[in-house]
């Protein structure tokens, strides 16, 4: 049986390639008594080193997103980062995870519906960084989205990962959207990460 890395989310990453593993940091009093457990638990799991870099960029100058080098940057992140050439065997893999929770189905759910009905989000993505990730408890959750790749009205999801992500990019401000759910699945938790004003 494969053992696949765990990253800090508490997703499921394919390969170790791109990733690294927290480290820590120096937290003030304050921060190492509130955030204590939580750094714990992230640094032990992994996080995608470029899309960490990416979302950090954006977050210290949103205008970055319309930059055509910060966008090849970010397409290539996303193929690097799933690892593999169809979207549905990574969402597959999430399944029977350990951890791997009802929540992150929800995420995964919520992402493919805003992709194949092009509505707005259930919750903004970003509010999904704060809820989505790792922890010490067990899960058994089945993702089961194959109505998403085979529905028959034709509204459905590519289950290839070139067609997913062209897919993606084609829902409003769907850059800004893939960055932060790709920050959701694979950044970096060393600390909590405000996300109140990335609308």
């Amino acid at each position: 049986m494969n053992r696949y890395p765990i990253l800090q989310s508490g997703f499921i990453s394919i390969s170790e390639t791109g990733l690294k593993k927290g480290v820590g940091s120096n937290p003030s009093f304050p921060d190492n008594l509130l955030l204590k457990a939580y750094r714990r638990v992230s640094n032990q799991y992994f996080y995608n080193e470029e899309i960490t870099k990416l979302f950090n960029r954006y977050l210290a100058n949103p205008l970055a997103l319309k930059d055509f080098d910060f966008r090849e940057r970010l397409i290539k992140a996303a193929f690097s980062a799933f690892g593999t050439k169809s979207i549905a065997d990574w969402i597959y893999l999430q399944s029977h995870q350990s951890s791997v929770s009802d929540l992150h189905k929800s995420f995964i759910v919520d992402t493919l519906k805003h992709i194949v009905t092009l509505e707005p989000r259930s919750m903004e993505a970003g509010q999904w960084i704060r809820i989505i990730e790792a922890d010490d408890k067990t899960y058994n959750t089945i993702i089961d989205v194959r109505h998403f790749f085979s529905n028959s009205k034709g509204e459905k999801v590519p289950a290839s990962l070139t067609d997913f992500i062209n897919a993606w990019l084609r829902v409003p401000k769907g850059f800004e959207d893939m960055l932060i759910s790709l920050f959701v699945i694979f950044g970096e938790r060393s600390q909590r990460t405000d996300v109140a004003n990335l609308d």
